[in-house]
């Protein structure tokens, strides 16, 4: 027969024993699935990608119709200001042909536009003929000045010379 210490051993050793039975069990189940479960990973993963694309895609196509509308009212509005803006010009010349067929009177006279033009360009011309002869008169009279005074200088250095 065993002794207590003997038997105590032994029990422990059988529940040692249990105990790494059961995680070997656990880690040859973790290793059978492992590639399974990975496999399902990758599954989800490639239909949560699917989602975002198609979701993404939608988010374009809205965007794109969105901004094609956009566009769309831009030229629209711009076709019926240019329009808008040609039935003015036209009414408006309508009006002036009709205002100087009843007063027998030209819209507007070239010749005095023309004739006040040539006038302003002679007066333009003439202050600017004055303006140069004015600065030729100032530029002569600095350089008269000018030798003055080196004229000067030079007179009163002359006795120093020696």
């Amino acid at each position: 027969m065993a002794t207590r210490t003997e038997q105590v051993l032994s029990r422990k050793a059988s529940i040692e024993a249990e105990k790494v039975g059961k995680t070997c069990a656990h880690l040859e189940k973790d290793h059978t699935q492992a590639p399974e479960l990975a496999f399902q990973h990758a599954r989800e993963r490639a239909a949560h990608a699917a989602a975002m694309s198609a979701h993404a895609a939608e988010n374009l196509h809205r965007k794109e119709v969105q901004d094609a509308a956009k566009i769309n009212a831009t030229l629209e509005n711009l076709r019926s200001r240019s329009e808008h803006a040609l039935d003015v010009a036209e009414h408006h010349k309508a009006e002036v042909s009709q205002h100087a067929a009843e007063t027998a009177v030209h819209p507007a006279s070239l010749e005095g536009v023309v004739r006040k033009e040539q006038e302003n360009e002679l007066r333009r011309m003439e202050l600017q003929e004055e303006l140069q002869r004015k600065a030729e008169q100032s530029e002569r009279l600095r350089r008269d000045k000018l030798e003055e005074v080196k004229e000067k200088a030079r007179a009163f250095e002359r006795p120093f010379e020696h």
